[in-house]
């Protein structure tokens, strides 16, 4: 049994025998919990007792009951089972906010009421079909909140109408893969964000993924080989913040869909004469994706100052460096070679940054990224051989950066990985810039060349090999 003086933040553990325990304890107000476990169709429940505040003025006996404890979190869809979850709870101890996280799964119960200043209660709880780990048609992300006291029933319960809906496709990299997701909830009285994972199995997937309302929503998605082998250096992720949803929001959503190149969301700093570029050099192409680690992956990037070499990295996309604090011109190349298991796209980028820079406490670099949108592509990731492929093309650039008006956008396609090339057709349509692509009616796969610049002099190189395949 855990034991908090709200006044002073002295905590005690007290030991149990049989279910008892004894504790000294000068006269206050107190909260105090214990976990009971006990045998249950041949697995054992956790149920949490908890009381946020006891007024202890002489000897008291205080029972801590089990048996009233309830399934903290339910859903209206029967089955549906609880995958793992966390409860949190913030109190006010000695002046500052204690925050205890309790890890729950599909046989864990809560007995609490009562009621103390600065109380909040939290649940993240992530549904599956059967509380299966992988492969369910459907997932529940749930969170709730409650402040202030607790009922004797603490129950939160999701109905599915009350909601934001998504369906979620998976593509498939090119060759077998399986793939998994993260999915976490902001939690701000407790200062944290929550993400609990559920398998998706073989590549491609969809399923449907519902949302709790008026919570921010970060996810994931990584895709490995065949095996569901997760480990590190092992592993493509992609991310989305997907913000706020509300109630009866429907969203069709997709993962790992092609071309996998750059992303400039939060692409380089300036601060003081540091220098530094962490471009995400494998983001799919997806409004609002940021490409995380990636596998099976070899290069190097050098960054030029007025032409004369500054540095040097082994990382791909990624380099830091002193530098002077006048303004000069700066180029950053970075090459990448991919050969991973699960996925033949994407096999080699060449990519050059031309950028000007000068002493700033902050200033988010202007580094210009082209983007690749709709493309017509089956869940393998392959575009039909002999058919027009018609696209949005993107110059997007980080965060806060400070950028011309495009003066040039140019783009090239080669069917031979890059051996020869023939220019594609862009046209301006409603504000966008738009490709027309004939695929011959042989070849495996189509490779992507585009130049981009603007009225500031900065620009981009950018040459991605294998950006999606072809069937017949």
């Amino acid at each position: 049994m855990v034991i908090d003086d709200l006044a002073t933040g002295d905590h005690f553990s007290v030991p149990l025998n049989d279910g008892r325990g004894e504790v000294e304890l000068p006269a206050g107000r107190y909260s105090l919990y214990v976990n009971v476990r006990t045998p249950e169709a041949g697995e054992v429940s956790t149920t949490l007792v908890f009381d946020p505040q006891v007024h202890i003025t002489q000897a008291a006996e205080v029972v801590l009951d089990a048996r009233r404890g309830k399934p903290p979190v339910t859903t209206d869809r029967p089955d549906a089972g609880m995958r793992e979850g966390y409860l949190v709870i913030t109190q006010k101890v000695a002046d500052e906010d204690l925050v205890s996280a309790f890890e729950m799964t599909r046989r864990y119960y809560v007995a609490a009421a009562g009621s103390a200043p600065g109380l909040v209660l939290n649940a993240v709880a992530m549904f599956t079909k059967g509380g299966d780990e992988t492969g369910s048609p459907y997932v529940y992300n749930l969170a709730f909140s409650r402040s202030g006291s607790i009922g004797d029933d603490l129950a939160f319960h999701a109905r599915t109408r009350d909601l934001a809906t998504a369906q979620v496709n998976h593509a498939s990299p090119g060759r077998p893969a399986c793939g998994g997701a993260l999915a976490g909830a902001d939690l701000p009285a407790a200062g944290l964000s929550i993400s609990r994972y559920s398998g998706i199995g073989a590549l491609p997937a969809t399923r449907t993924e519902y949302f709790s309302p008026g919570y921010s929503w970060e996810r994931s998605f990584g895709v490995t080989t065949r095996d569901c082998d997760f480990s590190p250096g092992n592993t493509d992720t992609f991310h989305h913040r997907a913000g706020q949803l509300a109630r009866g929001d429907r969203h069709t959503w997709a993962w790992n869909t092609a071309p996998f190149g750059p992303a400039a969301a939060d692409g380089g700093v300036r601060r003081g004469d540091e220098l530094a570029v962490t471009m995400p050099m494998l983001t799919d192409a997806e409004p609002g994706h940021q490409g995380g680690s990636f596998a099976h992956a070899s290069g190097r990037t050098t960054l030029t100052r007025d032409g004369v070499l500054a540095g040097t990295s082994e990382v791909p996309g990624e380099i830091h460096a002193e530098v002077p604090p006048e303004r000069a011109t700066y180029q950053v190349r970075t090459q990448v070679q991919r050969n991973t298991p699960w996925s033949d796209l994407s096999t080699a980028q060449d990519v050059t940054w031309t950028f000007s820079s000068e002493r700033a406490d902050e200033a988010a670099l202007p580094l210009l990224a082209v983007r690749y949108y709709g493309m017509r592509l089956d869940e393998h990731n392959r575009a039909k051989a002999g058919a027009r492929n018609d696209f949005t093309v993107n110059v997007e650039h980080p965060t806060g950066a400070t950028i011309g008006a495009i003066r040039k956008l140019t783009l090239r396609a080669s069917y031979d990985d890059g051996k020869t090339w023939q220019p594609v057709n862009l046209t301006k349509q409603n504000g966008r810039w738009i490709a027309s692509l004939q695929h011959p009616n042989n070849g495996e796969h189509v490779s992507l060349h585009a130049t981009a610049k603007d009225d500031r002099g900065n620009a981009v190189d950018q040459t991605l090999i294998r950006a999606y395949g072809l069937t017949p």
